[in-house]
């Protein structure tokens, strides 16, 4: 990650991943050229896309995802101009990762939430979170069986000690007392702080934050437990965003009674300049 910026709409695009189409026609044309593309009219809905953004190409013919590439540009009009006859005009350089040799079928993807397609078997989405991507990506490589699968042996073991068996005001099951008095705050706040939980990290490690806050693009943890065991825990997830230079806000037991005051303070040192609390 590079330095924290205040855009709200950079931020969110640091935290994404694409989805471009091809057919049968044109997707040889794709692998061939490195280059992935669109209808023209569609070049303002990839204005957010960076180099470096992972970009996923669905065959909607075969029903079938097909490769995995990298940006190598931003979206551009006529990169290379006589590209697929000029019918896809908005067009992203792009290095590939892997073309699948066992393509990830449509039934697959449509485990994954937030997946959408149309009448026409077009999978509509031209964005998708980056663990959303990862998560595809996972099974795609063999190394999950479902969407939503959890292969870390700690994480799973923590889970099963920790059940998720209390209820937000807002639909969301957590795990613990603190966690759901955080949430409720996050809800009831005016305006209300969207946010995610147990949201998994954008990197190759698979490690889950207690609470995502996509408008501030940062990270919320509640260190709860003092046991021995979660103190590693605890060690490695903060190494972790210390890797990747996340934003995060620790918060400790003694911090929940006072969550006016101490995460509203320091949720504004990356909320944008123009959020106030009411």
């Amino acid at each position: 990650m590079g330095p924290f910026d205040r855009s709200v709409s950079e931020k969110q695009s640091r935290n994404r991943g694409w989805v471009f189409l091809c057919s049968n026609t044109t997707e040889g044309e794709c692998f061939e050229r490195n280059l992935v593309g669109t209808k023209q009219r569609h070049l303002y809905r990839l204005r957010n896309l960076e180099p470096g953004d992972p970009i996923l190409l669905y065959n909607y013919e075969s029903r079938k995802l097909v490769g995995h590439f990298a940006a190598l540009s931003k979206a551009q009009l006529d990169i290379v101009p006589d590209a697929w006859n000029r019918n896809f005009r908005a067009q992203v350089s792009v290095e590939l990762q892997k073309r699948f040799k066992r393509p990830l079928s449509r039934d697959a993807l449509e485990t994954f939430p937030g997946l959408n397609f149309d009448v026409r078997g077009y999978l509509t989405n031209f964005s998708l979170p980056v663990e959303v991507i990862l998560g595809i990506l996972d099974v795609a490589a063999g190394r999950r069986k479902l969407a939503g699968d959890v292969v870390n042996p700690a994480e799973q073991s923590f889970r099963r000690k920790f059940p998720a068996n209390l209820l937000g005001s807002d639909g969301h099951w957590v795990r613990s007392r603190g966690e759901l008095l955080i949430d409720n705050w996050l809800y009831t706040q005016r305006p209300s702080i969207p946010h995610a939980y147990e949201r998994r990290l954008p990197v190759s490690e698979e490690v889950y934050s207690d609470f995502y806050v996509p408008v501030a693009d940062c990270y919320l943890e509640y260190w709860g437990i003092k046991t021995p065991e979660y103190r590693v825990r605890r060690k490695k997830k903060l190494e972790i965003y210390e890797k990747y230079s996340f934003n995060v806000i620790s918060l400790e037991d003694r911090n929940i009674a006072e969550l006016d005051d101490r995460l509203a303070t320091r949720l504004l040192e990356y909320l944008p300049d123009a959020w106030r609390f009411r």
